[in-house]
């Protein structure tokens, strides 16, 4: 295995490159507010980081745990 011990999440992705500051800290914030419609609730968002990480194994990434919201729940 090239990352052992990271796992991604078998979901479409939707990537926001961004860079950290000196302490290794970033945000995204690339989804406007989710509106008040009924029509959305129940809707799945799922979440996680992937980090570039040379020291970390073979592949060179490490991967946060996984977060899914639903959506009016």
């Amino acid at each position: 295995a090239l990352a052992p011990g990271c796992t991604v999440v078998p979901y479409p992705l939707d990537l926001f490159p961004t860079l950290t500051d000196g302490d290794g800290l970033a945000s995204v914030t690339p989804f406007p507010s989710i509106p008040n419609d009924p029509s959305l609730v129940g809707v799945e968002i799922h979440h996680q980081w992937f980090v570039l990480d040379a020291t970390n194994n073979a592949l060179g990434i490490a991967t946060s745990n996984a977060l899914k919201t639903i959506l009016g729940t």
